[in-house]
């Protein structure tokens, strides 16, 4: 029925790649910087914030990556504009939040590629698995995954069933985000970004986000039951 109001599309010849996993390993600048600029491609004339305080260099990088992008600061969480950074109790710099306030994110800025923590309460914290290098490239793909124009999701699956899904596609090569609570890991394939939460006793969530309809098209076969389903 929705193939008969919305006819299917072909994806554009160009779709955001899958070079920036090759830097993974020993360039994470340049891993942010060319997914960054292959997922949002056209950024929009928008006046230069400063930062208004002293940031690591990884920082500062996602700050110019983000001018005349406003979704790569977030759609779901956020990292704090740069003109809004604020230092935190111990030194740390408040640096991004989840959307209703249920946590927050602090460095120690004078490191060169600092630990990330997870603050829930001024008493309950956890460092990130991931610096701030990997720390910034999960975020980017979880906003990218949140504001993509097309999206698939599920409710809690059997893993085994997952599989059906993330086998088709290549693992971003980090440890696991927010592991505090949601352990996550991500899956790329090209104009497609897959969230994959653990949710414990076997099971997890995915939600897919992808730069085009149909590229979505071809995971409805895979037998994964999907609560919504733009493909």
């Amino acid at each position: 029925m929705l193939d008969r109001v919305r006819p299917p599309s072909t994806a554009p010849a160009a779709l955001p790649g899958l070079e920036w996993l090759d830097h993974l390993d020993g360039d994470r600048a340049t891993a942010l910087r060319r997914f960054i600029e292959g997922w949002y491609p056209t950024p929009t004339d928008a006046p230069e914030l400063a930062v208004s305080v002293e940031v690591p260099t990884a920082l500062a990088e996602f700050y110019r990556l983000a001018h005349g992008r406003p979704h790569v600061l977030g759609v779901q969480n956020f990292i704090c504009p740069p003109g809004e950074l604020r230092t935190a109790g111990k030194g740390l710099l408040e640096f991004g939040y989840e959307n209703q306030g249920g946590f927050w994110w602090a460095l120690a800025p004078a490191d060169d590629d600092p630990i990330v923590w997870t603050i829930e309460s001024p008493t309950q914290r956890h460092a990130e698995r991931e610096r701030l290098s990997g720390f910034l490239i999960q975020f980017s793909l979880h906003e990218a995954v949140m504001s993509a124009p097309n999206i698939a999701w599920t409710d809690p699956i059997p893993w085994p069933v997952a599989r059906r899904l993330t086998d088709t596609m290549r693992r971003v090569p980090l440890k696991t985000w927010l592991w505090s609570q949601y352990e996550t890991s991500f899956y790329a394939a090209p104009g497609l970004i897959a969230r994959v939460s653990d949710q414990g006793e076997g099971q997890c969530n995915i939600r897919a986000g992808a730069t085009h309809r149909s590229i979505l098209r071809s995971l409805a076969h895979l037998g994964v039951p999907w609560k919504g389903f733009d493909g």
